[in-house]
């Protein structure tokens, strides 16, 4: 499902490059944390987004995202310093 933040952006003329990491990695499941996580790897999604971006956005649905939404964060931040990463969702 698109956001309508993205929507919104599209329809001002930005271009938005929308990764669904869960529907792209739906057969990949593996131990994360305290449970599991299903989709593509922190570096298969960082790998994915354009050098020339100015921000990122997260969607974290579930508060026990947490775990991986931070350590997706800082591993966006560690490649890509000059990004600016935005949270948005339940958590």
């Amino acid at each position: 499902m698109r956001s309508s933040i993205s929507s919104l952006l599209k329809s001002r003329g930005h271009r938005v490059d929308f990764i669904d990491a869960l529907f792209l990695g739906f057969r990949h499941d593996r131990k994360y944390a305290d449970g599991y996580i299903v989709g593509l790897k922190i570096p298969e999604i960082v790998a994915a987004l354009p050098d020339d971006s100015k921000f990122v956005g997260i969607s974290a649905p579930f508060s026990q995202m947490a775990p991986v939404v931070h350590d997706l964060a800082a591993a966006i931040k560690k490649r890509h310093p000059h990004f600016t990463v935005i949270l948005g969702g339940v958590y």
